[in-house]
């Protein structure tokens, strides 16, 4: 049951927190008076979606085996990348360093992601050493 919730509650946690984040306090910039969206925007809108896919993952994680849970660890760990990804090369934020986004949304999202990749890494070194001393008929 431990290792069940080291590696779901964890996951949840991050993806909610990485989902919800630019929709609350880690906001992009307000749109341009002519009403079009800054490119930060977007990065928020597919943290959003990136953050769910997280958190399902976790769901998922609480109900199967050791070894499902292994590869949805690093699945969670590679959309974790994918975070710090769309923040910084893909997307991006706004181009001026001072813009809101750039202080707070940006920094806020890759912190997440790299708490979600080292997240990741923690979960397959516990399964694959939970996988190692247990017998067969316990993985």
């Amino acid at each position: 049951m431990t290792n069940k919730l080291i590696s779901s509650i964890p996951a949840i946690i991050l993806g909610l927190l990485i989902a919800f984040a630019p929709k609350t306090f880690a906001q992009p910039c307000p749109p341009m008076e002519d009403g079009h969206f800054m490119k930060c925007h977007w990065s928020a809108q597919a943290a959003l979606g990136i953050g769910l896919v997280i958190a399902v993952i976790g769901v998922i994680a609480f109900f199967v085996d050791t070894r499902i849970q292994t590869g949805l660890a690093i699945a969670a760990g590679l959309n974790g990348a994918l975070t710090i990804a769309i923040v910084k090369v893909l997307i991006g934020g706004c181009m001026k360093a001072d813009m809101h986004c750039n202080m707070i949304m940006v920094p806020t999202l890759m912190v997440l992601g790299i708490l979600t990749i080292v997240y990741a890494v923690v979960v397959v070194y516990v399964n694959s050493r939970v996988m190692t001393i247990a017998p067969a008929s316990q993985k």
